[in-house]
């Protein structure tokens, strides 16, 4: 893991393309198959640098900011809800011509990624989703946040907790993020801190796309797991404070085509950042098993200067 892998992806160009009241920010690397790749809250598409590497070399990997985070640009906070954010992601395929495509998503997008995929179930190949929302449970703090972030002054309050190192690195802030908290560092923050402290309309693109989860939605997942035709992978960090793993095992099996779930020992919410390599061996055995790629030899990850 070196500031290469960002090189690497700030290299690719971003394109832009409108949909409905959103102009959706995104990258595209490699050639195969498509595969969307949707981020959680409060990261951008940067957060899967790690990975595009390996990925691009068997994967069209098109990478966008959700609305409401990174560079993509937004109106409605009506767009921001669950369904309307996978709505906006089908449009956003049909549009640019991806009409068969694979979904990798982390978090709360993994959330609009099973949405997505019970709907556009035409069109959708398969999920690989990692650490993300689970029925009838509530990831401390962000019910509290929501409630807190929508009283005046939210923005500028938000700004100085984001100002305060002790703040971000604690179980309050982002913490749980990482089994190993040295991994709070200067590209975390330049990524996913920086920005927010910075733009204002990006801070409050993030609180939007907070106060807009709906927990009620949350619950009836068990449903849209049902209704998901693709096959489906979980993949999930074990010390993850926000998703707990013996809570992310009732997810197994909901689906009629779920291939079960790969446990990252050692790694927390953001398994993908900290043990990258772990993650991609469990995707590509997946994606293998399902013909989904042909793999002639052990994956590995891009080892780059």
């Amino acid at each position: 893991m070196t500031t290469s892998h960002l090189e690497h992806f700030l290299s690719a160009p971003v394109h832009h393309e409108q949909v409905g009241q959103n102009t959706i920010a995104y990258r595209k690397f490699g050639k195969g198959p498509v595969l969307l790749m949707i981020h959680g809250w409060p990261l951008c598409g940067a957060t899967y640098r790690f990975l595009i590497p390996t990925l691009q070399q068997h994967f069209t990997c098109i990478v966008p900011d959700s609305p409401g985070l990174g560079n993509t640009k937004w109106q409605n906070d009506e767009d921001l809800k669950f369904p309307a954010q996978a709505n906006t992601f089908k449009q956003f395929m049909h549009q640019i011509k991806a009409s068969k495509y694979h979904l990798l998503a982390h978090d709360t997008g993994a959330t609009i990624a099973r949405i997505l995929a019970a709907e556009d179930d035409k069109n959708v190949q398969s999920l690989v989703l990692l650490n993300t929302e689970i029925m009838n449970h509530r990831p401390s703090p962000l019910p509290l946040y929501q409630a807190l972030f929508r009283i005046p002054g939210a923005s500028w309050a938000f700004k100085q907790l984001l100002k305060s190192k002790t703040y971000v690195k604690s179980s309050l802030g982002f913490s749980g993020c990482f089994y190993d908290n040295r991994l709070i560092n200067d590209e975390f923050y330049q990524l996913y801190i920086q920005p927010l402290i910075s733009n204002k309309a990006k801070r409050l693109g993030a609180l939007s796309y907070l106060n807009a989860i709906d927990w009620n939605l949350v619950d009836q997942l068990d449903t849209t797991h049902q209704a998901i035709k693709a096959p489906l992978k979980l993949i999930w960090g074990t010390e993850d404070p926000f998703f707990p793993l013996e809570n992310a095992r009732t997810l197994i099996g909901l689906s009629p085509r779920c291939n079960g779930m790969v446990e990252i020992e050692k790694t927390a919410l953001m398994a993908y950042e900290e043990q990258p390599e772990k993650v991609l061996d469990a995707a590509f055995e997946f994606w293998g098993k399902h013909d989904i790629i042909k793999v002639d030899q052990k994956t590995e990850a891009l080892a780059m200067a």
